[in-house]
């Protein structure tokens, strides 16, 4: 089996460089069927959140140029740039890689429980697809009992921290007290929907929704007390905003320079915070040259997080150690499996052999040869089918020295490893 993981992340990639490469939902189905199709390829995930994009695959020889170059294509960008933003990991790396990121290990914010659904996420919608095998099926249903053994065993999960949660803080840095303020939130996904329950916690005394569809940002809207609007409102609610939080699947921005200038003045230049936490951002980044407007985006938000990370390091101590060690059994689970792969195939290339030698017996009864004569041919000929391949292999060791291997042949075909000439000495 060779594992392989291709991709960028927070760790070497900036927002305005992972936004070149990012993958948007609607996009899916159409990357894992072209992605599978290739020759190399036999089966496929692809995770792309805003703070990564990562290629799980089993292939069947290494291309990560031709991944590279198959990835720049589709999003119109440099070979050279993409393969000094990557990594590239295989097999045992490549597992110990996703258990790490599934655990919350590799996030911005470590532990934090959001990537867990989102590879699961990625799971379904390679499932859906017909992409993933038994290979990769059974490494991400391993590392779904992995992180979850992570939490239920370490502190890493305690005190979480996340994106959204850390929105708060920092809006709390620019604004003495939240309940004083109106948040205007623009779209209804995951992470806008924990940013509002962080914020009715914090006490936001007004929040408004604004998504694409009405119904969506209604039952978020619901769920927080607030009011639900379509996109188009948009400009008309941004005078009466403190603060600002964007989170949508948007190609292109839809927060410009424009329609923030002329709410700010309606403002009458009221210090605004905003927070983007979209991949592709939301917010244009000229936005951020406006007087009293504060643009944040999930890159930002890292000092914030690295003040709460010395707290959480110990935990994440245990939790690398875990995974470690879940890694190396993987390893001994994968190895048990294909020695169980090996056994069955030649279990059935047996079976099958014995079938075909039980078809030419039977034939030969029905002619009315002697069935001591028959059974003896059977025997004979079944003995000489089943020899045939170990005998063509094991000239062929010898014939170029592989004592080694001879004599692990011996151990698996005679269940010793006594030489020939140890035996005759007995």
């Amino acid at each position: 089996m060779t594992l392989l993981t291709l991709g960028l992340s927070h760790k070497t990639a900036p927002i305005d460089e992972r936004e070149q490469w990012v993958f948007l939902p609607e996009q899916m189905p159409d990357l894992l069927s072209e992605l599978q199709s290739q020759q190399w390829v036999d089966e496929t995930a692809i995770v792309s959140t805003c703070n990564r994009v990562e290629f799980y695959l089993k292939v069947n020889r290494l291309k990560t140029d031709h991944l590279l170059g198959w990835w720049s294509d589709i999003r119109r960008g440099s070979v050279r740039q993409l393969k000094a933003l990557t990594y590239e990991f295989s097999d045992e790396v490549a597992v110990k890689h996703l258990l790490r990121v599934a655990s919350g290990l590799d996030s911005m914010v470590v532990g934090e429980p959001q990537i867990l659904g989102q590879i699961k996420e990625a799971y379904q919608q390679a499932e859906q697809q017909g992409t993933l095998g038994r290979n990769l099926r059974h490494l991400f249903d391993f590392g779904f009992r992995v992180a979850k053994q992570v939490r239920t065993e370490t502190d890493i999960g305690v005190n979480p921290v996340s994106v959204a949660s850390t929105s708060v803080l920092l809006a709390k840095r620019i604004f003495n007290h939240l309940s004083e303020k109106k948040a205007l939130l623009v779209g209804a996904g995951e992470t806008i929907e924990l940013v509002a329950m962080h914020f009715k916690s914090a006490g936001v005394c007004q929040m408004k929704v604004v998504n694409r569809t009405l119904e969506r940002a209604q039952r978020l809207a619901d769920k927080v007390g607030g009011e639900a609007l379509v996109l188009e409102d948009l400009a008309n609610q941004l005078p009466d905003a403190d603060i600002v939080v964007s989170c949508t699947g948007s190609p292109v921005p839809i927060v410009g320079k424009g329609i923030v200038e002329k709410a700010m003045k309606q403002r009458k230049y009221e210090s605004m915070f905003v927070i983007d936490l979209a991949v592709p951002r939301d917010v244009e980044p000229a936005v951020d040259e406006i007087a009293n407007v504060f643009v944040y985006t999930v890159d930002d938000l890292q000092s914030v997080i690295s003040d709460h990370k010395a707290q959480r390091l110990s935990a994440a101590e245990a939790a690398e150690t875990l995974v470690a060690h879940k890694a190396s059994e993987y390893r001994h689970a994968v190895q048990t499996w294909q020695a169980s792969e090996v056994v069955r195939a030649y279990r059935d290339s047996l079976e099958a052999l014995a079938q075909s030698e039980i078809a030419k017996a039977t034939k030969a009864l029905e002619q009315g040869r002697s069935p001591e004569e028959v059974l003896k041919r059977y025997g004979h000929d079944l003995i000489n089918k089943i020899m045939h391949a170990p005998t063509v292999e094991m000239r062929k060791l010898a014939e170029r020295g592989h004592v080694d291997a001879l004599a692990n042949a011996r151990q698996l075909l005679l269940g010793h490893s006594d030489t020939l000439d140890d035996r005759s000495d007995q």
